[in-house]
């Protein structure tokens, strides 16, 4: 039989309230990626993509779906997808021929978000180094709305 003192009890509240906000991201990671992100870095086929000092681009995390635009806000398609700790699985789109669930690894501090992926479907990737590994495509976006 456990026995715990008042003093034990208080320890307990205190070191939860203390959590840093990285574990909340943890629990509830969906609601950590919920709204609008504007690309501000791309490297894709391994060379970093040139915006001229313009937005990329925006990606939309929106209850359990994915959306992204290169050019305008208006109307991008929406993609079911499921977000856990450090991955996200974006499902094919229903119209495309031999498309497959894109695997995604990605890592939030803050307001900046890395997504990567592989372009050829394969297995989710652990680094985010596409300069390398041109079958790699890198997001780097920070916090719109």
């Amino acid at each position: 039989m456990f026995r715990f003192t008042i003093r034990d009890v208080l320890w307990l509240t205190a070191l939860v309230a203390l959590a840093p906000p990285a574990i909340a991201q943890e629990v509830n990671p969906a609601a950590a990626l919920a709204g609008e992100w504007e690309i501000v870095e791309m490297i894709f086929r391994g060379k970093v993509q040139d915006f001229s000092g313009k937005p990329g681009g925006w990606i939309w995390f929106r209850k359990g779906e994915f959306a992204i635009a290169y050019s305008t806000r208006e109307g991008p398609a929406t993609r079911p997808c499921t977000i856990r700790p450090r991955e996200i699985d974006i499902q094919p789109d229903p119209f495309a021929r031999n498309e497959r669930v894109i695997k995604a690894h990605y890592d939030l501090q803050g307001e900046s978000l890395r997504i990567v992926w592989r372009d050829d479907y394969g297995d989710r990737p652990m680094s985010f180094d596409a300069q390398k590994d041109s079958h790699l495509t890198l997001y780097v976006l920070k916090k719109s709305k």
